[in-house]
């Protein structure tokens, strides 16, 4: 049987050489599917779309449950009622919020003093004082000079305490004498006096100082 098919197959080729081509045959049957391929990588992630539009707002709910009314600050017994008696406190024949005014506290201590204010400015001059006002003149115990030629006599005067002698003099008439007066230390006065010629009559001197504060 092969050798027979063999040689129909050359008689056919030996024909077949230098001949024209015929025409296409019908497409043959479909092929067995191929195997599976591998899967192939994961595309990149695409872009973020748009956001959508809001929603309309749902309906209103229904109103909740009205709360338990609160009581009044001037309600002591939480009665809801005024009780003149022991809830008016200021005694105005109501109960209102000036009847929740605690007691008056106690007065804090003193706080610290302040700094020192800048100095005012300076007052108008007052009127010129008297310097002589409270000054007095002082006259001290006196001496007695006597009428022999040479005859001395020394008398001092005293300013009253916190006063100062600012001048003095000597009281008394001499004659044929000559003398000297001078501070004697810063409250006191002294005159001193000599007797050149006899006289027939002493004469009696006394210091004087001008005392003033």
């Amino acid at each position: 049987m092969r050798a027979v098919l063999a040689g129909l197959l050359a008689v056919v080729l030996v024909g077949c050489a230098g001949g024209e081509t015929g025409e296409t045959g019908p497409p043959g049957p479909p092929g067995s599917p191929g195997d599976e391929g591998t899967p192939g990588m994961n595309g990149a992630d695409g872009m973020d779309g748009m956001n959508g539009a809001d929603g309309m707002d749902g309906a209103m709910g229904n109103p909740g449950t009205a709360g338990t009314a609160g009581l009044s600050c001037w309600d002591l017994n939480s009665n809801t009622t005024c009780d003149v008696g022991t809830e008016d406190v200021n005694l105005d024949n109501a109960c209102t919020a000036l009847d929740c005014a605690g007691a008056v506290g106690p007065i804090g201590p003193a706080g610290p003093a302040g700094p020192a204010g800048p100095a005012g400015p300076p007052g108008p001059q007052g009127p010129a004082g008297n310097p002589v006002a409270n000054c007095t003149m002082v006259t001290g115990a006196g001496c007695s000079l006597a009428g022999a030629a040479g005859s001395t006599c020394t008398t001092i005067t005293t300013c009253p305490a916190g006063q100062t002698a600012i001048g003095g003099g000597c009281d008394g008439f001499t004659s044929v004498a000559v003398g000297r007066t001078f501070r004697s230390g810063t409250n006191g006065w002294q005159c001193f006096y000599n007797r050149i010629v006899t006289i027939g009559n002493p004469n009696t001197i006394a210091a004087q100082a001008f005392c003033c504060p």
